[in-house]
């Protein structure tokens, strides 16, 4: 039974870990192309 939790916590851990790391990733990429934007258009 603890064991089962504490590897239920340990997925979730590694799950929201992966999320967190996709989320931003895809704001990098966001920030890159605003830069990309700005600096063709106003430099």
């Amino acid at each position: 039974m603890d064991y089962n939790l504490i590897e239920l916590r340990e997925f979730l851990r590694i799950k929201s870990l992966k999320i967190l790391f996709f989320i931003l990733k895809k704001l990098l990429f966001s920030v890159i192309n605003v830069t990309l934007i700005v600096k063709k258009y106003f430099l």
